[in-house]
């Protein structure tokens, strides 16, 4: 959750709570944030409020080193700014001091917070196990499945058709290994048709590819191969683009892109493509990590 802030919020209990109690409430709630996440005090202790329900906070107790106690009305209730909240804002919102990089966030075109839930699953019903995680990021942990199958998440495309999405892939080395990707992308619901780019590692050497699939049981081929991908970078930053006329597909580092791949819509697709995807692909007998660590679409 995204941390939430208020100038001079404080008011006091309306009822006592105990050391193990995981919400309280206020008298008036009104001065405080609307919803979590925030960090209040009563007497020592820090609270993280995680939920807002009228004048009802939803907590977790004792945090940033201190103590879960009993607490009795009217005990005063302060928002507090505090070291874990003030990380939590830069990890929000600062991943690169001065830079222009999107946040190490996972966001809709309206800012608001995707889950793994925010995407429809496609061949995830076997091979794949997926975690959100506590920092927001989602994991995919592939195993092995058919070599033409694309195992990925899909989403529909805003009225904004782009996307800057970074993976932080774990693509092993190994004598069976073949080839693993990771990528993200278009798709086209109605045929199943995508075009997506990625990292790749082709039997020990690190490439970013285009790939095409007819359908995301049946790859069509590779557009684009070359050794770009750099594995000691923080993240595989991708973005993919529709202007109108053709769908454009960069690596970079955040803020600045290099065009990689630039095709008709009307090349592959029969109409413009309607949903983002991420996912993994594989022909190798070694398992995938995909964790998608930023996503930001518009």
């Amino acid at each position: 959750m995204r941390e939430q802030y208020a100038n001079s919020a404080s008011d006091t209990l309306s009822a006592s709570i105990t050391n193990t109690d995981t919400s309280l409430t206020l008298t008036s709630a009104a001065k405080f944030p609307a919803s979590g996440q925030f960090r209040i005090l009563i007497d020592s202790e820090i609270l993280l409020v995680t939920a807002v329900v009228t004048n009802t906070f939803t907590v977790k107790r004792a945090q940033e080193g201190t103590t879960a106690a009993s607490h009795s009305t009217p005990a005063v209730v302060t928002q507090i700014l505090t070291l874990g909240g003030l990380t939590q804002w830069g990890r929000d919102n600062v991943p690169l001091f001065g830079g222009s990089r999107p946040p190490y966030r996972l966001l809709d075109s309206t800012g608001g917070v995707l889950t793994s839930a925010s995407f429809t699953g496609i061949n995830t019903a076997s091979h794949v196990t997926t975690t959100d995680e506590s920092d927001g990021s989602i994991t995919m942990l592939t195993s092995p499945a058919a070599s033409a199958y694309a195992i990925c998440y899909a989403r529909s495309i805003p009225a904004t058709p782009t996307l800057v999405a970074a993976l932080r892939p774990i693509l092993q080395t190994g004598a069976t290994a073949g080839y693993m990707r990771c990528f993200v992308g278009f798709r086209e619901s109605g045929t199943g048709k995508m075009e997506v780019v990625g990292p790749s590692n082709y039997n020990g050497s690190f490439h970013t590819i285009v790939t095409k699939y007819a359908s995301p049981t049946s790859m069509s081929g590779t557009a684009f191969d070359q050794g770009l991908w750099l594995p000691g970078q923080d993240a595989a930053w991708l973005k993919v683009s529709n202007d109108g006329t053709n769908l454009n597909l960069s690596v970079g580092d955040g803020s600045n892109w290099i065009v990689v791949y630039s095709e008709a819509i009307a090349s592959f697709f029969t109409v413009a493509p309607d949903q983002f995807v991420f996912g993994t692909n594989a022909s190798g007998s070694l398992n995938i990590i995909n964790r998608l660590v930023a996503w930001q679409e518009g």
